[in-house]
């Protein structure tokens, strides 16, 4: 993020003069969070970097939306297909909860109801999956260094073809 000062704080004193400082100047705003190191960090932030993180996020929104509806559709369908192939709804729910990939979710349905062993689905999901990691290569080439490794594992987990194509 752009910000216009850090402060670093060690009284509570100091954190709400910040805060208020902040607060009172044009629009300004303070944001209270914790550094690298554990202290505690105010950044201060004005009335055009907020309005160009409004702009960043409008457009993150916007491009979003056709992602959206695409995996709207494929949700219901996974679901309508887990059912009739004999699974519960709670089932069903897991598997998309634990698998983002549409093609490995239905090959899961596919093992699963032909009684295939645990290796046949890890197997299989390890290989329909074996992509991403190409996808997560790529991307976090282009990541800010200050993006740190629980976010990366996050955006690892949940990198998929969509998320991919609209941030490359």
């Amino acid at each position: 993020y752009v910000y216009n000062s850090i402060s670093r704080v060690y009284s509570e004193t100091l954190k709400h003069a910040i805060i208020d400082a902040a607060a009172s100047n044009n629009g300004s705003f303070a944001v209270l969070t914790k550094s690298d190191v554990g202290d505690s960090v105010v950044r201060i932030y004005n009335k055009e970097e907020t309005q160009m993180r409004k702009s960043i996020f409008t457009t993150g929104l916007r491009d979003g939306i056709p992602i959206a509806l695409g995996y709207l559709a494929v949700s219901f369908s996974f679901g309508i297909a887990a059912v009739a192939a004999g699974l519960s709804p709670l089932e069903a729910i897991l598997i998309s909860m634990t698998n983002l990939t549409s093609a490995g979710q239905f090959a899961g349905i596919g093992i699963i109801t032909a009684g295939g062993s645990f290796f046949e689905l890890a197997l299989s999901q390890f290989v329909i999956n074996l992509r991403y990691s190409l996808m997560g290569i790529s991307l976090s080439q282009k990541l800010d260094k200050s993006f740190t490794a629980p976010k990366r594992a996050v955006l690892g987990h949940a990198l998929t073809d969509e998320i991919f194509g609209v941030s490359v």
